[in-house]
């Protein structure tokens, strides 16, 4: 499972020695907030934005505070969702939820859905259930919790949208049973809150099969909230 710190960050390009009159200039430059805030609002790369939140405390407070800044980052919403004639941007690292989850999956897709209320509905489909939640699981878990400052915690879309999910357990690959399930999502969620979402009704439905195969009187299962180390 993949971390914040996996997610793919744009390098900064530090020169070895810079001439003492570019130095200067450049302190020049960034000491005026206002110039600080439209280079880094119209040249600057969302994942690179947080990066320099890092660098030093003046770009840390230029970043958070700025409205058009923290809107670029997806940190906060561009309008409310309501004016349709607004446009509306989905995250690009929403192609890296994926790699959050704890378990294997086979696909992860979203797409706009008149069966689902014409909401975005995202789709999560395993080849089978696991048969409990690897330990891994409660570091995304925590940080939809508690809320963290990194790129996870950015949102979903620019704006409020209507969100559904849903997954999908292929038991035992593509052609065999179906078991679909259903779950609400957040118009606001960030990326962490909706992998959170997906994870807690996986470990749900894994909770449910675990119950079916004692009163089945079959070979005890393992308890999903009891996680190894090793999440195995």
């Amino acid at each position: 499972m993949a971390t914040a710190n996996d997610i793919p960050f744009a390098s900064l390009k530090i020169t070895e020695e810079l001439p003492a009159e570019a130095t200067s200039a450049a302190h020049q430059v960034f000491a005026i907030v206002e110039l600080t805030e439209n280079i880094l609002n119209q040249g600057i790369g969302m994942a690179q934005l947080f990066t320099l939140r890092r660098v030093n405390r003046h770009f840390d407070s230029v970043i958070n505070n700025s409205l058009p800044v923290q809107q670029k980052m997806f940190v906060v919403h561009t309008h409310d969702g309501t004016d349709k004639t607004q446009p509306v941007r989905f995250n690009p690292l929403l192609v890296h939820v994926q790699k959050l989850f704890p378990f294997q999956v086979y696909r992860f897709t979203y797409k706009k859905s008149a069966a689902a209320g014409d909401a975005w509905l995202f789709s999560l489909t395993l080849l089978n259930l696991p048969r409990r939640l690897s330990v891994k699981a409660q570091p995304i878990l925590e940080a939809a919790r508690t809320g963290s400052m990194g790129v996870l915690s950015t949102k979903v879309a620019s704006a409020s949208l209507k969100l559904s999910g849903e997954v999908i357990f292929r038991n035992g690959g593509l052609l065999q049973e179906r078991m679909d399930s259903l779950l609400a999502l957040e118009g606001t969620a960030s990326l962490e809150q909706m992998a959170a979402a997906f994870i807690k009704e996986v470990g749900r439905r894994i909770g449910e099969e675990n119950e079916a195969i004692k009163a089945r009187g079959e070979e005890r299962a393992t308890d999903p909230v009891m996680l190894d180390a090793n999440g195995t």
